[in-house]
């Protein structure tokens, strides 16, 4: 139940394992965070990358900055607070649902959770942002983020983005929502069993094209475009298209439209 503060920045240490309250650590090196119990907050500064060979059990909010390192926390049952994440390519499981702060990630974002993904502050992720979930939510709203190739297994899921979208290959058993300020485009297949929104209408007059040959939309679709912008879509299925105002509609589908 007490604090665990060690911040001189020239530090090194072998493998981390730490339990109590708020705890706070700098490494001048990599970190290695084994077995933890932290009741409170967990801080991470780090100069190298950050790994863990222990289960960590945070309570409270989890902030891990280590720019232009990896960040690789692996262990299966392992369970946090808020994630808040600086780092070059991060990955991340979690046995709970999972919680994403503001993050800066100049890589890959990879993270696996076994409950609801949402986020609580912007997220600006340059390489492909991978989201496991499978049968539950992923809820990622905050108005600001950027995220690179999305892909995402999920129950209901709902992706805002400050920028163009493009989704990755995906596999959603509810309904799909996605909301860009840019184009909306697919470099892989989306599966996609509930009902898809796809809204850009910023007055931009962006495309829309989901063109991958293996997309499968059971649910109906709906565009919120511009009026002058151009819609694709591929669906190798009976295709349940909503009422749109768009410049342009191109249709492919497997049946009846």
């Amino acid at each position: 139940g007490q604090n665990i503060t060690l911040s001189d920045a020239s530090s090194t240490f072998g493998t981390l394992a730490l339990t109590g309250a708020n705890v706070a650590v700098t490494d001048a090196g990599a970190v290695d965070l084994g077995v933890s119990t932290v009741s409170g907050t967990l801080g991470i500064t780090s100069g190298g990358a950050v790994t863990d060979s222990g289960t960590l059990a945070i309570t409270g909010v989890t902030t891990i900055s280590a720019s232009g390192q990896d960040i690789t926390l692996s262990e299966t049952a392992s369970t946090f607070g808020t994630l808040a994440l600086t780092g070059a390519n991060v990955s991340v499981t979690e046995a709970a649902a999972t919680d994403l702060g503001a993050s800066t990630v100049s890589g890959t974002l990879g993270v696996i959770s076994t409950g609801a993904v949402t986020d609580s502050g912007t997220l600006a992720i340059a390489g492909a942002t991978t989201i496991s979930a499978s049968g539950q939510d992923i809820t990622l709203s905050e108005s600001a983020s950027t995220f690179g190739t999305i892909s995402v297994t999920g129950a209901n899921v709902a992706i805002t983005e400050a920028a163009a979208t493009e989704l990755g290959a995906s596999t959603v058993s509810g309904t799909l929502g996605i909301t860009s300020t840019g184009a909306i485009t697919d470099s892989g297949t989306l599966a996609i069993t509930g009902d898809a929104t796809f809204t850009n209408s910023g007055g931009t007059d962006e495309a829309i094209t989901l063109d991958d040959s293996g997309n499968v939309f059971t649910g109906s679709v709906t565009f919120a475009t511009d009026s002058g912008s151009a819609v694709t879509i591929v669906d190798t299925t009976a295709l349940d298209l909503v009422a749109l105002s768009a410049a342009s509609l191109n249709v492919t589908a497997g049946g009846a439209v």
